[in-house]
């Protein structure tokens, strides 16, 4: 591999990179290069965030870090935006972690976790309400499987509503913006009753450390996820590396700072497109 990093000069430029690697990956290219006449600012596909904006100098290591980690490793990763490349860097590509996954989906193909569980010999909890994927979890994952939808309390029963041909693209009908597009909908929805697990007593009956490595938490942007984080954080865990999908909702302001309050560093989030990257502030930052 050929590898020349241009200046970033702009976010825009980092956005293109990102996006270069991502089609890379997508049309299975093993041979990546870039050379310092790539012209980036023009590169920048759908995860553009807006006006071109100056960086920050102090941000640029930190940044060739990732990015760099990111291309060494991007023909290994399996999340969608390479979330588990991003806890694998701030962690230091630990082994035997553990984490706990809210919003399983699918257990392998586009999974925050599975490369964590099934190469590095993580383990935790896996969390998913909806039926239809109960069967390949169970026979792709080793981690136990709590089929119910994660809230701040436990047994109350609401209602998960889901395009029929995309249950992931769904959400707890009492509180998620539900924003389908026509492409979503080409078979209607469907509404399915599930029970509520508080996050907490989720926790400890897997007895997970109150210091676990990696809470991955897409439940498609909730709004009571705010409440829900905020109640595990208020019974003394703290998770070392935080993925959120907020999916462009409302509340992603205010789960920014909720998390703030609590020693949260908001990372890349000109990168993560639907997603938000958190790491606790008493992690040790990437040498």
């Amino acid at each position: 591999m050929q590898l020349y990093f241009p200046n970033f000069k702009t976010k825009q430029a980092a956005i293109g990179m990102f996006d270069y690697i991502m089609a890379s990956r997508d049309s299975n290219n093993d041979n990546i290069i870039f050379n310092s006449d790539l012209n980036l600012e023009h590169f920048s596909g759908p995860a553009n965030t807006g006006p071109i904006e100056k960086y920050e100098k102090q941000n640029d290591e930190k940044l060739y870090s990732f990015l760099g980690f990111v291309i060494q490793n991007f023909n290994k990763h399996n999340a969608q935006v390479f979330q588990d490349l991003y806890v694998l860097w701030k962690l230091k590509n630990k082994r035997h972690g553990t984490f706990v996954e809210i919003g399983t989906g699918y257990p392998t193909g586009g999974n925050n976790t599975w490369i964590l569980e099934s190469c590095l010999d993580w383990n935790g909890v896996l969390v998913e309400p909806n039926p239809v994927f109960f069967n390949a979890i169970e026979k792709e994952r080793k981690a136990p499987l709590e089929k119910y939808a994660i809230h701040d309390s436990s047994d109350i029963q609401l209602t998960l509503t889901t395009p029929v041909n995309f249950p992931p693209g769904g959400g707890i009908k009492e509180n998620i913006e539900l924003k389908f597009n026509s492409n979503s909908l080409t078979d209607g929805l469907q509404e399915i009753s599930v029970t509520t697990l508080a996050i907490t007593d989720c926790l400890k009956k897997h007895q997970i450390p109150v210091d676990f490595d990696y809470l991955s938490f897409d439940t498609t942007g909730n709004i009571s996820d705010i409440q829900t984080i905020e109640s595990m954080l208020q019974n003394q865990y703290q998770p070392k590396v935080i993925t959120i999908g907020h999916n462009y909702k409302s509340h992603r302001h205010d789960l920014n700072t909720m998390l703030q309050s609590y020693g949260y560093i908001r990372e890349f989030d000109y990168l993560s497109r639907w997603d938000d990257w958190y790491c606790h502030e008493s992690l040790k930052e990437i040498k």
